[in-house]
């Protein structure tokens, strides 16, 4: 029996090559790739750059790029490829100019870590992330959401068998993700300045860029909208 998720990665995988999006792999260190979808026209060298500046979107941690950012055009966050790359951009605040962070914290400390786990009732993050039944796969995204759509039971099993592989090194990405409270320094971006907001949206939950695309999308445009003035009034 095929399996409806890879059947709708499929379709997603097409729709993202006609509106001229390609994928790329990058080892950042042996053993450890990342990987990305591109616009075409940054990977042929022969032809003109544009002059936008790069929208770079990090998953979260339990579906992959394309079924987390289904709705955004591509492509939070519990996200081991988030955390591990807001370090990287702390260390070199130069590389970003702005960001939008959403449905997460600054850092995993260990009392963030324990207190979120008290309230969803786990006693490990890979126990509460790494479901093993299709029940704990409807948990989870009950826990995720605010009112997240009823499926059948073959729904949660198909996504048990395609969103949850590699549960070895997603196992030892939860558990090095967690600092201790005195290693945690709150980051300074000078860039950023004074111009830092927040944006709640009513009636969704961590998921809200699924829960709530038209909404999320909005926001988003927005904000990047914003940049884009400034940068042009600046120019």
């Amino acid at each position: 029996m095929v399996n409806c998720f890879l059947i709708y990665k499929s379709i997603l995988h097409g729709a993202m090559k006609l509106v001229g999006m390609t994928t790329q792999a990058v080892e950042i260190e042996p053993g450890t790739v990342l990987n990305f979808w591109v616009p075409t026209e940054t990977t042929n060298r022969t032809k003109n750059k544009t002059n936008k500046p790069a929208v770079v979107f990090l998953h979260g941690f339990a579906f992959d790029g394309i079924l987390n950012w289904q709705f955004q055009g591509a492509e939070e966050a519990w996200s081991g490829e988030l955390h591990s790359c807001r370090a990287q951009l702390w260390r070199d605040p130069d590389l970003v100019e702005s960001m939008v962070v959403t449905c997460t914290v600054m850092a995993l400390t260990e009392s963030v870590n324990n207190a979120a786990l008290r309230r969803v009732g786990f006693s490990s993050s890979p126990e509460n992330l790494l479901p093993k039944t299709a029940e704990g796969v409807k948990t989870l995204l009950d826990k995720c959401s605010y009112r997240f759509l009823r499926f059948h039971n073959f729904f949660y099993r198909e996504m048990l068998e395609t969103m949850f592989n590699h549960r070895k090194e997603r196992t030892e990405l939860l558990q090095a993700l967690v600092i201790s409270d005195e290693q945690f320094t709150i980051p300074h971006f000078p860039q950023l300045g004074e111009k830092a907001t927040l944006k709640a949206i009513k009636k969704a939950g961590h998921i809200v860029n699924l829960e709530r695309p038209c909404v999320y999308n909005r926001n988003l445009k927005r904000i990047l909208g914003s940049f884009t003035q400034e940068n042009a009034q600046h120019s």
